[in-house]
Formats: structure tokens, sequence, C-alpha cells
């Protein structure tokens, strides 16, 4: 499992000190999710570490801490190995950038696990400019990344496995898209949440926190009763204090575990 956290505001002066230590908290509950790295993501900037293995200590260092935003909107991961070795690339959130002639811009802060990303990617022939064996070296999330970029949220219909997510583009500065995945884990079975999401707007600060946990979010508002549970299979666009739906996605026909296991489980463990 992994830890996702985040900010976002009406008003770029609202990182305050004060919501820059609620921030700190969200990330301090979330280390015990992660483990492996961690990092944040702000401004179209990523900051993040694989030898910096907490948050807690990745925020002690105070060149990692904005002290103010451009644009009102933050996100941080804290992240416990699944897919993909813990290299600087693995760590997130994941941050893709090429020439101008094949730029991609997806910032990914992912909690789950895809297990068919590698068919995913030979299915919609993804054109970057990666080696083989750098496409072999890359973590689910990553891939995930580029998909959400090159095809969009459709391809949430069609991975197996489990995601929530945050997610920001470089075209659309401040604004941060959500996701809360829930499917059947096999083939007859009821449908399960994938992976934990919550939120709350909180009126108090004029801003809204988004965490893996409820438990979490709940040591940084006034009120227990404004946490709730990001609906599921639904992907939310947040700008400033602002949710709103932008796409409903069917999961009802893909499932948590393969029937037939068509990847390599060295190393893999379902985080």
């Amino acid at each position: 499992m992994c830890g996702i956290f985040g900010f976002t505001s009406n008003n770029k002066d609202n990182w305050t000190a004060l919501n820059r230590f609620k921030f700190q908290i969200l990330g301090v509950e979330m280390d015990t999710r992660g483990g492996d790295s961690t990092g944040i993501a702000y401004d179209n900037i990523v900051v993040k570490s694989h030898e910096i293995k907490l948050f807690n200590d990745f925020w002690r260092n105070s060149d990692n801490i904005p002290k103010s935003l451009q644009f009102p909107a933050i996100i941080g991961h804290d992240r416990k190995s699944s897919v993909g070795g813990n290299t600087y690339e693995n760590a997130q959130p994941i941050f893709f950038q090429f020439d101008e002639a094949n730029h991609v811009e997806s910032i990914l802060a992912h909690n789950g696990t895809i297990s068919n990303y590698r068919e995913l990617y030979e299915k919609h022939k993804l054109q970057v400019h990666y080696s083989e064996t750098e496409i072999a070296a890359m973590s689910d999330s990553q891939v995930l990344a580029l998909l959400l970029h090159k095809v969009g949220w459709s391809i949430l219909e069609e991975y197996i496995g489990s995601a929530a997510f945050l997610y920001m583009r470089s075209s659309e500065p401040g604004i941060v898209y959500i996701y809360h995945g829930k499917s059947p884990t096999r083939k007859n079975a009821a449908e399960t949440e994938e992976r934990p999401l919550f939120y709350a707007i909180d009126e108090e600060s004029e801003c809204i926190w988004i965490c893996s946990t409820r438990s979490a979010i709940e040591k940084v508002v006034a009120s227990r009763k404004a946490v709730i549970e990001v609906p599921f299979n639904t992907v939310f666009r947040i700008e400033g204090l602002t949710m709103s739906a932008v796409a409903k996605i069917d999961r009802k026909d893909v499932y948590q575990f393969p029937a037939i296991a068509t990847y390599s489980t060295a190393g893999y463990r379902q985080g």
C-alpha cells in the first residue's frame, strides 16, 4: 500500500504556516503506509527522493518545503513498493516531460497495483522516447501516468488491479483530479474498494484536504463530520473549493486480480 495526500484552495495565500503544518501532518500520517520513497508536486514542480524514505524526514529539509504557491494546489506521496524497484524514477509523484514534439505532462500520485500495465502499454502503442530496457524497468504507476495522458479516463475501465490517485496536468496548473476505484476482486465476486481515499472541505481554512485515510484528515479539520469518502468510480476535478465530476468509470467487467497470472511475480507484492 501507499499513502497519497493533497491540498487545494481558492486562494494561493491560504498556503499559510498553519496549512503547511497540516499538510505535514497528513504526510507524516502516511509514512505508516510508505517507507520506500516520498515526494510532493506543486506549481508543475516535482520534488521527490528514494534515498529519504519517510515524508517526516523529507519535510524536515527546509529546501523541500514551498513557503508559497503560485497555484493553490499541492499533492504528496509515500511509497511502499509493489511493482518496480526503489529508484528515483519510481518514486512518486510520477512526472514525465519530453521535448516539445512529444511532451507528456502527467503528474501522478497513485496508490494501488496495476497487474496488466505492460499489456496496456503494448495495446495502446504509446509513442515515447524509451528503450526496451527502460520500458521494462518502468513501474505500473509510471505506465498509468503515461496512459492517462495518452488515452484519457477511459483507460480506467481497462486496468486489472487497484487504483486511487491524485493527478495533475501542467496545462492546468492548480487543478487536481482525484479517483477512487471499486471493482470485483474476481469474476462473480462482489465489488469492493480498491484503495481508500477521503476528502474534507475545510471552510474555516478555505481549502480541501485529500488523503488515503479518514483518521489523518480528522487530525487537520475542525469537525470529523466534514470527512467524506470520495465516491467510487468517478473522476473528479478539483479547482479551489469546487469539486465536479468529469467522468464516470464502469469497472464491473474488470477485476482486481487476474484470472491467470500472465506477468512476472518476482518482487511483486500486493500494495
